[in-house]
């Protein structure tokens, strides 16, 4: 619970930083979309449970140091020995900060934060939420990150913890 106040307040202090930044004006903002293709190695219930994702992102970029978005994707997990797939439509608000050391280099921080639709069973889904930094390299950029997947039923709730990795093409 702890870790999840802190997140709050980080993401409260960014969404202020983005939108009540002095430089801002009609010439610092631009459209931006992304495609990522990314790979989660984690646990679910103590078992291995890695997930292969393609997500779509389109948003703002608000200057050289921020960028908002919404997200959608597609998530296949799955548990060795178990012969089907788990397939989550996510669905989020993906935020982004940078810090660019050139004009083509910008190491930035992301969070991505939203619900997972699961399309098996009676199990809605549930709570999403990723952490982590990256390295933009002008137009491609590859990032390492905390993932977590939650899935509520019946006042139960349990969830995927995951190290995930990311690679992303900005179009």
């Amino acid at each position: 619970i702890c870790l999840m106040k802190k997140f709050k307040v980080a993401l409260v202090a960014l969404c202020m930083a983005m939108f009540f930044s002095s430089n801002v004006n009609a010439q610092d903002y631009y459209y931006q979309g992304d495609v990522e293709v990314g790979y989660k190695i984690g646990k679910l219930l103590g078992v291995s449970y890695n997930t292969v994702s393609i997500t779509t992102s389109q948003g703002i970029r608000l200057n050289d140091y921020f960028y908002a978005g919404i997200g959608l994707g597609l998530d296949l997990a799955h548990s060795p020995g178990y012969e089907g797939l788990d397939i989550f439509i996510p669905i989020g608000v993906n935020l982004m900060a940078y810090y660019p050391i050139s004009e083509t280099i910008s190491p930035f921080i992301y969070t991505d934060l939203g619900y997972g639709i699961y399309t098996g069973d009676d199990i809605p889904g549930g709570f999403n939420f990723g952490i982590g930094a990256g390295v933009e390299f002008s137009m491609f950029r590859v990032s390492l990150g905390y993932g977590m997947q939650k899935v509520s039923s019946q006042g139960i709730s349990i969830g995927q913890n995951a190290f995930e990795i990311k690679l992303l093409q900005t179009i």
